[in-house]
This record gives C-alpha cells, sequence and structure tokens, in this order.
C-alpha cells in the first residue's frame, strides 16, 4: 500500500528560528520511513509503501491515504504534522520547541 505524498521542507526552533541539524521526520509509528534534517534543517520524505499500517488509514476522494508525520530532535520537544488533504506535493516549516 502506498501511504502519503512528497512533503518538503524545514524544522526549526520555534524561539530563535535556527534550522535544527538531524532531527528525525517519519510518517508516525513508521520508523522505516524516518529521515534526517540537514544543516540547514532542511527534509524531503516521499510517498512510501508499506505492508501492514495500523490503524487503518483514512482514504480522501482522491484515493491517496493521509497520515501525520512525527517530528523528534534531541532538546527539544516531539511535534505531529498534519499534511494538508489531496496528491499536491506539500512545502512547509515545522517548528519544534525546546523542552527547557
Amino acid at each position: 500500500m502506498q501511504v502519503g505524498k512528497h512533503i518538503d521542507g524545514r524544522v526549526v526552533d520555534k524561539r530563535t528560528g535556527a534550522p535544527i541539524a538531524g532531527a528525525e521526520v517519519l510518517y508516525r509509528h513508521k520508523s522505516s520511513t524516518a529521515v534526517l534534517t540537514d544543516r540547514n534543517g532542511a527534509f524531503a520524505i516521499e510517498r512510501q509503501a508499506v505492508t501492514c499500517w495500523v490503524p487503518l488509514l483514512p482514504v480522501d476522494y482522491f484515493g491517496f491515504y493521509h497520515y501525520p508525520l512525527a517530528i523528534r530532535a534531541q532538546g527539544y520537544k516531539s511535534e505531529a504534522y498534519q499534511p494538508s488533504p489531496g496528491p499536491t506535493p506539500e512545502s512547509t516549516r515545522i517548528e519544534l520547541k525546546t523542552t527547557r
């Protein structure tokens, strides 16, 4: 089954706007889809083929499966990002708060 769509963007510190290098971005609960941000906080994640996905995913009217991304970085609170519906590639800015 194919899930998700092309999503790219940057992960930054919410307070300073500084890029967060090495942050992990993945389809939530599916560690095999993980990518790491580069030194500029940039990432790109593509549609993924998965054999088993729990829970069942909603299907929108385009027939694409949508599932939130999970974003984690050391020293920051984990965050979830819900992509917009539809098959159009998406670019986003994700802001993480420090754990302090």
